[in-house]
């Protein structure tokens, strides 16, 4: 049995290892400390197998790594880091928010590796973009950056800890109706309240003219 020693306070993983002398590998299989390695032919033909993927460190498929949409009204978006882990893993956001990264991991120390110690860096951004990189994040601390204008999909990693997989999508709502607002001052424009009061006025007529049909139907039926 293996324990998980980073974080160990509040979780923990078991392994299984089962020693066999009979058993027959191919040449190629080895099973070192970080597990069996596979070709990549062979790892394609495992994932297009794959009904989904969940990967508790790096970004799985299917429902369980679904990005999670923020409007453009929301101005600041924070992500936790804990269990070695960003959550969420995946994030929407519109152009010229800021995202906020906390290390929220319960106990921090540098024994032989950079142990609940994080930070946040791109390994894809646009061409005319140096993408983000936060400084190593100890417990509690945080550090923000402010997406521009640029659409774009921004997967990151944590540094020391490279299997750790986030991604930030940059990208314009379809719908927005902080474009109806005047940037000088912030109100409204002239067509706006017209438009909500006649689509208040047309579902008040229509609920009227139901009822009335309903009342009448019930007359005749009588």
């Amino acid at each position: 049995m293996l324990s998980h020693v980073v974080g160990s306070t509040n979780r923990g993983a078991i392994g299984l290892i089962v020693v066999d002398a009979d058993i027959e590998l191919p040449p190629h299989r080895k099973i070192l400390a970080e597990g069996p390695r596979f070709n990549d032919a062979e790892m394609r033909g495992y994932l297009s197998d794959a009904k989904r993927v969940i990967n508790p460190f790096g970004i799985g498929t299917g429902t369980q790594d679904r990005p999670v949409v923020f409007g453009p009204e929301n101005k600041e978006v924070h992500v936790s880091i804990i269990g070695n882990s960003f959550y969420p893993k995946v994030i929407q956001i519109a152009p010229g928010t800021k995202v906020t990264w906390t290390n929220e991991e319960a106990f921090t120390y540098m024994a032989g590796e950079y142990s609940g110690i994080h930070n946040a860096a791109s390994i894809s951004f646009p061409e005319d973009s140096d993408g983000f990189a936060a400084p190593l994040l100890a417990h509690a601390e945080s550090w923000s950056h402010t997406f521009d204008d640029n659409e774009w999909t921004y997967d990151y990693i944590c540094t020391p800890h490279p299997y750790m997989l986030g991604r930030v999508i940059v990208k314009r709502s379809d719908y927005d109706l902080s474009s109806a607002r005047v940037a000088s001052g912030g109100e409204l424009d002239n067509w706006v309240l017209p438009l909500l009061g006649l689509t208040l006025l047309l579902a008040q007529a229509h609920w009227y003219c139901s009822e009335k049909i309903l009342n009448d139907l019930h007359k005749c039926l009588e």
